[in-house]
């Protein structure tokens, strides 16, 4: 599979986006929210955004910071890694007269196609830091609504979590503490937008910045073997085999594929006739096919004729394993989820609310560990890590807060 080379940076985004979370909660907190009349208490609170926006920046610079050493390392990496990989048979092949002997380390078109890309995932990381900072005003400025603007709510109760607990407020079904412990929580839920694709869909930091390196990985990898190919004088490759390769790849694993999208047959190590296929018969090229977005396939190895041989299929059922996987890492989102949320109830000052949330992180990571000791999958403790929870954040938190007044 495709090395993680988006983790470094993915927990980057992951931890700052907690603390954002975290800073907006302890404006409203819940011990300090006082008898102040509604429309006094509303004028105080946005009177607050200016310094909570300096904050959140500080935050971000702090954090964040310039991305931009950090994805080239890892582009690079990956780079490097596809090469390397297939160097020992490409030196075979060469002497054996089956390939062209090509130049040592990175060509120039290698370079090229390395720094394109490198500047492009700083484009997109720069601009998720953007639009990380305007969501989290406007989380902010949705709590205050929640809490003082209700009447649309009672017209209209279906409009959400948020907007109902206001109308409770107005109506004096509940108290302002609860409706702000709500707006926390659905705060915890939603989470902070990172991005927002073509499709009118919302990504979080994390996600998005570690689809997008992910599959930048890739297509770094991918076209550097494809490069090596080329200057070896080679066209077919071989599709590496995953145990849990999705339904767009899973029925191309371990064929052999030409890039010129030829058809015919040829011979492995062992004598034995195997045929190839035109990659443009795949689902190459399509966003969730063959090396498409956020695939884990290693890019495809060069299938030399006479010196190769195919690989090895997956013991398991790739489609059942593919599924049990999805189901774990929707548990694991389950957790990481009751951790945001108590999280931010730590730092909002609700004792009462903290607890509950912490009882909830515990039964989902039970439901957890059981569901992937079942499957037969290892417990990963990093994916269900949540900055804030379980330690303090507090100096983090107090220092930018401090470069930022």
């Amino acid at each position: 599979m495709l090395k993680d080379y988006s983790a470094p940076i993915t927990k980057v985004y992951a931890d700052c986006t907690e603390v954002l979370l975290q800073n907006i909660a302890r404006h409203f907190n819940v011990n300090a929210l006082g008898n102040t009349p509604t429309f006094e208490w509303e004028a105080m609170k946005l009177a607050e955004l200016g310094q909570l926006t300096r904050e959140n920046a500080a935050i971000i610079a702090q954090m964040i910071g310039d991305t931009s050493g950090m994805t080239s390392i890892a582009l690079e990496n990956a780079m490097l890694d596809a090469l390397a990989k297939n160097d020992k048979a490409l030196l075979e092949a060469v002497k054996r007269g089956l390939a062209t002997e090509r130049p040592v380390g990175l060509s120039r078109a290698m370079r090229d196609t390395l720094n394109y890309y490198s500047k492009q995932a700083t484009i997109q990381t720069n601009l998720v830091n953007t639009v990380m900072l305007t969501s989290s005003q406007n989380v902010a400025r949705k709590i205050i609504s929640s809490v003082v603007s209700g009447q649309d709510v009672l017209k209209d109760i279906a409009q959400g979590v948020l907007n109902t607990s206001t109308g409770e407020v107005i109506t004096g079904i509940t108290s302002r503490q609860a409706a702000v412990r709500s707006a926390v929580k659905q705060m915890a839920q939603d989470g902070i937008i990172g991005f927002v694709d073509k499709t009118g869909r919302s990504w979080t930091p994390e996600a998005y910045v570690n689809m997008d390196i992910r599959t930048t990985s890739g297509n770094v990898a991918r076209e550097a073997v494809f490069q090596q190919c080329d200057e070896s004088g080679l066209d077919l490759v071989i599709v590496p085999v995953n145990a849990s390769a999705r339904p767009g790849c899973a029925p191309y694993q371990g064929k052999v594929l030409s890039r010129s999208n030829a058809s015919g047959t040829t011979e492995d190590r062992s004598g034995n006739r195997i045929a190839y296929i035109p990659m443009s018969s795949t689902t190459y090229g399509k966003p969730d096919g063959l090396f498409g977005i956020n695939c884990h396939h290693s890019p495809p190895d060069p299938f030399i004729p006479g010196l190769s041989k195919q690989h090895d299929k997956p013991q398991k059922d790739v489609a059942e394993n593919y599924q049990q996987q999805q189901q774990q890492r929707y548990l694991e989102r389950q957790v990481k989820s009751a951790k945001r949320e108590a999280a931010c109830y730590d730092a909002a000052g609700d004792k009462e609310a903290f607890t509950k949330a912490a009882n909830r992180v515990k039964e989902k990571t039970a439901t957890l560990k059981a569901y992937s000791q079942k499957a037969g999958l290892p417990y990963y403790s990093d994916r269900v890590q949540v900055y804030g929870y379980g330690r303090s954040t507090a100096g983090k938190v107090t220092q930018a807060v401090k470069r930022a007044s």
